[in-house]
C-alpha cells in the first residue's frame, strides 16, 4: 500500500504525537477510509518528513504517532522566489502548482497595469500544499499577500521577463555568485513601456524567452526552469 503525505502545522505537533484536523483529516477519514494503525509522511515545512501511525480516529480529526524523522533533501541550494503579475483564477492555480513543484520558496501576487486586481490567497495556497504533497516537498512554499510593482524588493538578482527585450537571454547573465534570485513575469499582456522602464532603473535584468509571445503561466514556468539551469540545479 503507497503511503501517502499530509501536511500538518507545526502548531499541531505536540511531543511526538501530530493532531490533524481540517481537510486533511476529513479526507482520510472520508475519501481514504483510513484506520488505527494506517501508515503516512506528515510533512510541517521545517524540511523534514515525519513516518507516522495512525493512533486515534475521531469525527473530525487523527492522531498519527511519529515514528521516524527523516531530513527531505528535495530543498534547492539556490532560492527561487517568483513575483507574478496577477492572471486569471485559473492560470494563477496553473502557475502556483508548477512553481511549488519546481521549488519556488515564495509566490508573491504583483498588481500591475494589466494585471487582475484581485487574487483568491485561499484558494492558491490550497493549491500549493496539494502540490506540496505531489512532489515530495519538505518546505511549504509561501503565498504572500499582493503588492504593487513598486514595492518589489530589490535586495537579490532581480530577473523580468519582457517581450520588449530582443538580444538578452539567460544565458548572458552569471547567476552563479547569487543564493537568491527574484523572478518577475507579468500578467497578460506583460508589462506596459514604464513599468519595464521602472524595474530597469531599479536595478532588474531584462530578458527575452524567445521570439513567440508566451501565455502569463508558459512564462512563469519557462523562466523558472531557465533560472534553475542556469543556476546548475537542474
Amino acid at each position: 500500500m503507497e503511503i501517502k503525505r499530509f501536511y500538518a502545522k507545526k502548531s499541531q505537533k505536540a511531543g511526538n504525537i501530530f493532531t490533524i484536523d481540517g481537510e486533511e483529516a476529513r479526507h482520510m477519514i472520508k475519501v481514504l477510509r483510513y484506520k488505527v494503525g494506517y501508515k503516512i509522511i506528515v510533512f510541517d515545512g521545517t524540511g523534514y518528513d515525519y513516518y507516522c501511525t495512525l493512533i486515534e480516529i475521531g469525527r473530525d480529526y487523527v492522531q498519527a504517532q511519529i515514528d521516524e524523522k527523516v531530513e527531505n533533501d528535495a530543498d534547492l541550494k539556490v532560492g527561487i522566489r517568483l513575483f507574478q503579475g496577477i492572471a486569471k483564477s485559473d492560470k494563477m492555480d496553473v502557475i502556483v502548482q508548477k512553481a511549488v513543484e519546481l521549488v519556488v520558496s515564495e509566490i508573491t501576487p504583483v498588481i500591475t497595469a494589466r494585471s487582475e486586481k484581485e487574487v483568491k490567497l485561499e484558494k492558491l495556497e490550497k493549491v500549493a500544499i496539494s502540490a506540496a504533497k505531489q512532489c515530495g516537498a519538505s518546505r511549504l512554499t509561501k503565498i504572500n499577500e499582493p503588492i504593487y510593482l513598486s514595492e518589489i524588493p530589490f535586495d537579490n538578482l532581480v530577473i523580468f521577463a519582457h517581450e520588449n527585450e530582443k538580444n538578452r537571454t539567460l544565458r548572458d547573465i552569471s547567476t552563479s555568485k547569487f543564493s537568491k534570485i527574484d523572478l518577475v513575469v507579468g500578467a497578460e499582456g506583460g508589462f506596459s513601456e514604464d513599468e519595464g522602464r521602472e524595474l530597469v532603473e531599479k536595478g532588474a535584468v531584462a530578458v527575452s524567452l524567445g521570439k513567440r509571445i508566451l501565455r502569463a503561466e508558459t512564462a512563469a514556468i519557462t523562466l523558472i526552469c531557465l533560472t534553475l539551469y542556469k543556476a546548475g540545479v537542474i
